[in-house]
């Protein structure tokens, strides 16, 4: 889960930046003659559309993952706990072997 969640992190700064530069562009907006205004003003509200657009989809996509993840973690649990079990039986039968063996 944790290379996906620096996964997650990543996108996140990623959507992050691009809110910076939309608001960057903004600012580069108002200055700008008012002839390019409109046409600036009409591209960063499509930015900012594709941006939101985006940030849903990844929440929804992330939300998703989350809850496989989630699903699935719940199913193995019971069987990780049996496994672990049996590696601590294993490692006691062997520690038994190897002291009949040293005596």
């Amino acid at each position: 889960m944790t290379k996906k969640a620096n996964a997650f992190d990543d996108i996140e700064k990623i959507l992050q930046d691009i809110g910076s530069k939309i608001e960057m562009l903004i600012e580069k907006g108002a200055e700008a003659s008012v002839e390019l205004r409109g046409d600036i003003e009409e591209k960063v509200q499509k930015l900012r559309t594709e941006k939101d657009k985006l940030e849903k989809e990844f929440e929804e996509k992330k939300s998703h993952f989350e809850e496989k993840y989630k699903d699935k973690k719940e199913e193995m649990e019971p069987k990780f706990k049996e496994s672990i079990k049996h590696i601590k039986e294993a490692f006691q039968s062997l520690a038994n072997a190897i002291n009949v063996l040293m005596k």
